[in-house]
């Protein structure tokens, strides 16, 4: 989001007019020990449910996969390109998750 020229006035305004805070390190953690717990919304309900879908889909596919390559005595091209596919939606998954759970956490 873009500061507008009244936000930029202000922000200039406080830094110039009011004192600079004292050195502490264990400022920060003060301050977080004592903000109330984060409570649970809707929507990391719907996000976690989102990948709890797309984890079960993605199963899905690797089981059709695996099922499919059991029967065939070659591999072609296409299931090369399919294992390829289906290792970076795995791992995009994964990394997707990941990043989501250490931002709200």
């Amino acid at each position: 989001m873009k500061q507008s020229a009244k936000d930029s006035i202000f922000k200039e305004m406080f830094k110039r007019d009011l004192p600079d805070a004292p050195e502490n390190p264990w400022f920060v953690r003060k301050v977080l020990n004592r903000l109330p717990a984060r409570k649970a919304s809707a929507s990391t309900a719907i996000e976690y449910t989102g990948f709890l879908a797309a984890a079960v889909i993605l199963g899905c596919f690797w089981y059709r996969l695996i099922i499919s390559a059991g029967h065939s005595d070659v591999i072609t091209v296409g299931d090369i390109a399919y294992y390829c596919i289906l290792t970076a939606m795995t791992f995009s998954l994964a990394i997707g998750f990941t990043l989501s759970f250490m931002h709200k956490g």
